[in-house]
């Protein structure tokens, strides 16, 4: 997806529609594209937030990256 604003912006419209991803309004990308750019999204994080809980319990307060 080349444009990460549009991918935002129909995450948010999901997020208040209270509908599926197939339900994803025309005016965006496939929810096919939609749903891959969540998952990266997602998984990035996962994995951040695993490696900042673990830097925590090691008594690491900064990053070195």
């Amino acid at each position: 997806m080349t444009d990460s604003r549009e991918g935002l912006n129909a995450i948010q419209y999901l997020a208040h529609s209270d509908g599926g991803w197939r339900t994803l309004s025309q005016d965006f990308l496939p929810w096919q594209a939609i749903y891959w750019w969540f998952r990266c999204i997602i998984w990035r994080f996962m994995f951040q937030t695993i490696r900042d809980v673990a830097l925590m319990l090691d008594g690491v307060t900064t990053r070195k990256w």
